[in-house]
């Protein structure tokens, strides 16, 4: 049964409750124009790829800038004037594995806010089922494990900073496990093995949220992850720049400056 539209009220009041309220005073709305330059950049790299990818790294730009509300707003926008329920799927979809990817590197307090509003848009457009469907299974501990380590494995096998890991096995055995099983098996390994997103593209998300959140020792191990996974020194460096203008739009300028090319100098070193 469709249910009835909230008034604009009641959306405002879900909005301030659930999606924004965690945002500081004074901080810039949601801009149609910022959203449309900075995904005019990125297509610029194939449409093919892009067209529906470009919405998961800008969701990533603004959950790492503390701006989930942008990235449901974002995900309004894009299906806004469409009744095709696939390319409906084909955006919610790279936006969720984005969401269900980056939530473990910066944080539930700002993924879930984001997570919300896409829910509520879906509500809105009474096309809720599609959040229903899973592209997972079960989670299975002993399955994810062994693919978090060789996610692992994968990932930081030319970042050269192993000592972080041992140092966490020493004191924060149950931490490592989890990470391993959950954040690096079932869900980066999981969007992978499910489809929605290929390998270099989660590596991306991933650089691409901690990079906007201002983590700078992270930002730099997983952006040049990013380049050993697969993506071009062109795009990480354009997406490094995308990072560092939302964060300033947001107040939330980074702290230090981030050199990509010399990232991809010592991978080729």
């Amino acid at each position: 049964m469709a249910q009835s539209k909230p008034t604009g009220d009641e959306q405002a009041e879900f909005e301030a409750r659930y999606v924004s309220a965690n945002i500081r005073p004074g901080a810039p709305g949601f801009s149609s124009e910022l959203v449309t330059s900075l995904r005019k950049r990125l297509l610029s790299f194939g449409e093919d790829e892009w067209k529906y990818y470009s919405y998961a790294v800008l969701a990533a730009v603004f959950v790492g800038t503390h701006r989930g509300d942008c990235a449901s707003k974002l995900f309004e926008e894009a299906i806004e004037g469409t009744t095709d329920i696939e390319e409906i799927k084909a955006i919610f979809y790279k936006i969720r594995e984005c969401i269900t990817v980056i939530w473990p590197f910066v944080g539930i307090p700002w993924t879930v806010p984001a997570g919300l509003g896409i829910v509520n848009v879906l509500q809105r457009r009474n096309i809720e089922f599609i959040g229903a469907q899973k592209v997972r299974g079960d989670l299975d501990a002993g399955v994810h494990l062994e693919e978090g380590k060789a996610m692992i494995a994968r990932t930081y096998e030319k970042v050269n900073n192993p000592e972080v890991r041992e140092l966490l096995s020493i004191g924060f055995p149950e931490m490592r496990l989890a990470t391993n099983t959950v954040v690096w098996g079932y869900s980066v390994a999981g969007a992978n093995k499910s489809g929605v997103l290929a390998e270099h593209q989660t590596q991306l998300l991933i650089a691409t949220a901690i990079t906007a959140s201002g983590s700078t020792r992270q930002a730099r191990s997983h952006l040049k992850a990013s380049l050993a996974m697969g993506n071009g020194e062109g795009v990480v460096t354009e997406v490094a720049k995308i990072c560092t203008e939302v964060a300033e739009w947001a107040g939330n300028p980074l702290p230090h400056p981030l050199d990509v090319g010399a990232l991809s100098n010592q991978l080729k070193a």
